[in-house]
């Protein structure tokens, strides 16, 4: 059996409030779908939250995510926020920012992606002691820079992530959650794409991780 563990959406913010109003709507819908799909153990709906500069939007996020964090609690779906490299909620501590400020609410949680700070002046260490107290969901790929910019490959096909160290420092900090592999739209729009060869190489890549950091996939 293949257990839905998230469900992502592509997502943003929305100042004008009947966009928000749609919005909320939208999550409704995907807590609707996750209780169907799974209704023991629904899977967490996962998104990011769109652009801008952090200092001029997150005053509206807080604002915004308050009614995210309501809908999770009508729905009791876990609504997991993804930091993201190229979005304005970039860094961990910008995830935890908002959530704090909003009451450490029960269905608003954070996902936690190296991808996103990998070449940036942040280490895995570091990122993963912010993130911890606050991550539902762990999603692993890697990222490589071409010509100057950020590129999105299959999980430990840059051999610069050091799954086993990851896997170690979430398990020790407690965390059971989900750990996926995550298949960029970098990687899967890309002609000739076969999801099976690739679930099978990312399963090949991923799970000898496991196994040096000691840790039972079950």
């Amino acid at each position: 059996d293949i257990r839905p563990s998230a469900l992502m959406e592509s997502l943003k913010v929305e100042k004008e409030p009947a966009k928000h109003k749609a919005i909320l709507e939208h999550l409704r819908r995907a807590a609707n779908l996750a209780h169907t799909l799974a209704p023991e153990t629904p899977p967490l709906v996962e998104t990011t939250l769109g652009g801008g500069k952090w200092d001029e939007v997150k005053e509206l996020y807080q604002s915004r995510l308050a009614d995210w964090a309501e809908v999770g609690r009508e729905t009791k779906t876990v609504m997991t926020i993804k930091p993201h490299r190229f979005g304005a909620m970039s860094r961990p501590e910008h995830a935890v920012e908002l959530i704090e400020k909003l009451g450490k609410p029960k269905w608003l949680r954070m996902a936690y992606d190296f991808s996103h700070y990998a070449h940036r002046d942040m280490t895995l260490v570091d990122t993963i002691e912010t993130a911890l107290p606050f991550t539902s969901f762990v999603a692993v790929k890697d990222t490589v820079m071409v010509g100057g910019k950020a590129r999105f490959v299959l999980p430990g096909e840059s051999g610069q992530i050091d799954y086993p160290r990851m896997l170690k420092l979430f398990h020790a900090g407690g965390y059971r959650g989900d750990i996926n592999c995550e298949i960029s739209g970098m990687v899967s729009n890309q002609k000739g794409y076969d999801p099976i060869a690739t679930a099978e190489r990312c399963y090949a890549n991923i799970a000898p991780a496991f196994m040096k950091a000691g840790i039972n996939r079950s």
